[in-house]
């Protein structure tokens, strides 16, 4: 069975002091650790690196996962992250 997360993310330039925060919603494997959310968060294109890359880490049920991923599809500023990640 997987687990389910809600990760409250830091997007910005880091030295430029600015930053844009955004929820996202993680399926992982069912043994992972906060410790692997973590890890993949910071992988994440256009993330802010180190302990300022995110506010919180929550797990949450799959019925918030789906509709976590519902409100991802419908972000304009996602998409536009995710898609200038996919042509560099």
């Amino acid at each position: 069975m997987a687990k389910y997360f809600r990760c409250e993310l830091n997007y910005g330039h880091q030295k430029s002091g600015k930053r844009l925060e955004s929820a996202r919603y993680l399926r992982m494997e069912s043994h992972a650790s906060y410790i692997d959310v973590m890890d993949t968060v910071m992988g994440m294109p256009g993330v802010k690196k180190g302990i300022k890359a995110f506010n919180e880490i929550v797990e949450i049920s799959k019925k918030e996962y789906i509709r976590g991923k519902k409100k991802e599809e419908e972000d304009i500023w996602l998409k536009q992250l995710k898609s200038f990640s996919k042509s560099h």
